[in-house]
């Protein structure tokens, strides 16, 4: 650690609990994929979910302004007594 210098002090440890999928931009998206092209519909061939799965994805690729249910998030607080 002595090449670190004086680095190391302005390093601060952040724990997360080790499931945490409000904080995880991953599982955001997959919710609102969930909730919006795949909600309520069975796909009986498996190539119609991946096609659909496909154009959902498209139709939010490359426009941050339409992801902001993933950046504008804010975490919940704990209700105290």
């Amino acid at each position: 650690m002595s090449h670190c210098g004086d680095t190391i002090a302005q390093i601060a440890q952040r724990w997360l609990p080790p499931y945490s999928p409000s904080l995880n931009l991953i599982e955001r998206l997959r919710g609102h994929l969930k909730r919006t092209i795949l909600a309520n519909v069975l796909f009986k061939p498996l190539k119609n979910l991946i096609a659909v799965f496909h154009k959902g994805i498209a139709r939010i690729n490359g426009h941050r302004e339409r992801m902001g249910f993933m950046f504008n998030h804010k975490t919940p607080r704990k209700k105290t007594a």
